[in-house]
């Protein structure tokens, strides 16, 4: 993400006077902690909107694996399979925390759009990290579509679009 940042300022600086940013699901999350670093290229996203992202990596994991497995697997996946997985990306999951990375970004504004029928990313991981983040900051909660749909869809794109278009950092 600060690699792309780069590149338009660099080779499109004309352009690049405003960079927006959208993010979906992880790909939000990476968009977060971009937007969070306090490098020229982190402060240089303007305004972001999230979908379906998640607070913690910890709580979405703890999540999905107490949907998916049964005792004692999922004890077995959440204290042997994540600390394995940590190794095997030289990524220290259980700090991996979009929640602290949607308060940095701080005064710039973020929209985070999230479905109550969000099967992988459960609406509470989504409303936390909406409580977590400083303003100026706005949300839409879908009820009649799921995050896949959302994506989709010409209403919520609308309103993201007009978000992107007029938000502006507080001072």
């Amino acid at each position: 993400m600060l690699g792309a940042v780069r590149w338009l300022k660099n080779s499109q600086p004309q352009e690049s006077h405003r960079i927006v940013a959208v993010g979906i699901d992880t790909g939000g999350a990476a968009l977060l902690g971009a937007a969070a670093q306090p490098s020229a290229e982190g402060r240089a996203i303007d305004a972001v909107a999230i979908f379906g992202c998640f607070d913690t990596f910890e709580n979405v994991a703890a999540d999905q694996i107490g949907t998916h497995f049964y005792p004692p697997l999922d004890w077995l996946v959440l204290h042997i399979g994540i600390p394995l997985a940590c190794v095997e990306t030289g990524a220290d999951l259980y700090h991996f925390s979009p929640v602290d990375d949607a308060a940095a970004v701080a005064p710039r504004p973020i929209l985070f759009v999230h479905s109550r029928e969000d099967s992988v990313v459960g609406f509470d991981l989504g409303r936390n990290l909406f409580d977590s983040a400083s303003a100026p900051k706005s949300y839409l909660w879908l009820d009649h579509l799921n995050n896949d749909q959302a994506v989709d869809d010409s209403g919520v794109a609308d309103h993201t679009l007009h978000f992107l278009d007029t938000a502006v950092p507080m001072l």
